[in-house]
């Protein structure tokens, strides 16, 4: 769904950008006709080209614009949707289970941090929560000290 928004914003840039071309033709022709100058019949080609184009590229304009509404529209409703949510949620949580397997089956083969890098992080990681955990446990206990002696 979201790659159909994507190519239909993509042809609606590439039909607007055509569009602001043969306006800018057809305002050089504009100029010209004004000046009283010589109109090229390069110039006079192009805009006979164009004169037929140019209904057909506005009523595709409006529709991939119209298809592009929807799209967008649609999206917007599966994110608002409670179960969709949750499924993005679900595959999120999914990739972080298999990252932690990966993480916990690599230190299963090599547990010892001199050999493996992942492992001695790990080990840092938790020395520092146990460091933490002392730190907080001892504020504790002298605040526990202080109310008892109050």
């Amino acid at each position: 769904m979201k790659e159909e928004a994507v190519k239909d914003k993509t042809r609606l840039m590439m039909m607007e950008r055509e569009m602001g071309r043969r306006e800018r033709v057809l305002k050089d022709v504009l100029d010209l006709n004004k000046r009283s100058s010589n109109i090229s019949a390069e110039k006079i080609a192009k805009v006979g080209e164009d004169r037929h184009l140019l209904p057909q590229y506005k009523r595709r304009c409006g529709k991939l614009q119209e298809e592009l509404d929807e799209a967008e529209s649609l999206i917007a409703q599966l994110k608002r949707d409670p179960r969709f949510t949750r499924l993005v949620e679900m595959e999120q949580e999914i990739k972080m289970w298999r990252r932690s397997c990966a993480r916990v089956q690599g230190l299963i083969k090599d547990p010892l941090p001199e050999t493996n890098s992942v492992a001695a992080s790990e080990v840092a990681a938790w020395e520092g929560r146990a460091s933490s955990s002392l730190n907080q446990l001892s504020g504790e206990q002298e605040r526990a000290v202080r109310l008892e002696s109050q």
